[in-house]
């Protein structure tokens, strides 16, 4: 990552001053990264800022910017890849339903305070959360799809906490998160280009459990209970 410009910005983002980041990608042009941490007055705040603060952030944003798409388009042209100028973090209060963190918009990420425990932890999560900016959506495409191919990113990046289950864990392959994730990461030691093809589908075309036995040439039954056979899960 290339660090292009550091700047403080006499603007105010969600009443608090706010640090803003241009940085140069090696897969997209600029980027600008704009963060605050508007809950620096509250337990959680204060220890965001100890562990990591919003230039620690930065960082995680920008080795994120440059670990993902690659991981979720591939680098082909054949493949669109979305059009990202700009990613917005901020750190608050307090969350709706605890939590941990959100994306929405045009590429917003808002942390929950109250969940800032270690380095690696809040790292995980900015990578799971920067996987919502790269990921496509299509049609009927399942949550938990969505939030297993975050974890997915979270688990290639090397940052799979302990309290996750383990590879072969879950009742569907559907749960989400980390018992999603293991299982796309058995998908994809099927054949090296499964999770980035099922992204690239879902670019242009509704969500089909179809695109299992398309790209690996077997039902999603029958992947599953291999999966589970194989871990004794």
């Amino acid at each position: 990552m290339t660090q292009t410009c550091l700047r403080v910005s006499t603007a105010h983002l969600l009443s608090c001053l706010s640090l803003v980041l241009v940085i140069t990608s090696r897969v997209h042009a600029d980027i600008v990264l704009v963060g605050a941490n508007n809950a620096e007055d509250t337990d959680g705040g204060k220890r965001f800022n100890s562990v990591m603060g919003i230039s620690g952030a930065f960082k995680v944003l920008g080795d994120a910017i440059n670990f993902i798409p690659p991981l979720l388009h591939n680098g082909l042209d054949s493949v669109p890849t979305k059009l990202v100028t700009k990613v917005v973090f901020t750190v608050e209060k307090q969350l709706q339903q605890g939590a941990v963190a959100i994306t929405f918009g045009t590429f917003q990420i808002q942390f929950n305070a109250p969940s800032a425990d270690n380095y690696e932890g809040i790292t995980g999560v900015i990578y799971h959360e920067m996987a919502h900016v790269w990921q496509y959506f299509g049609q009927g495409t399942p949550s938990g799809v969505t939030e297993g191919v975050a974890d997915y990113v979270r688990l290639k990046a090397g940052l799979a906490p302990s309290h996750w289950v383990k590879p072969g864990g879950g009742d569907r392959w559907d749960q989400g998160y980390d018992v999603t994730a293991y299982f796309f990461d058995y998908c994809n030691s099927l054949w090296g280009d499964f999770v980035w093809q099922m992204n690239a589908r879902l670019a242009n075309d509704a969500w089909s459990e179809s695109v299992f036995s398309d790209l690996l040439g077997k039902s999603l039954q029958d992947l599953w209970t291999d999966y589970k056979n194989k871990f004794g899960g």
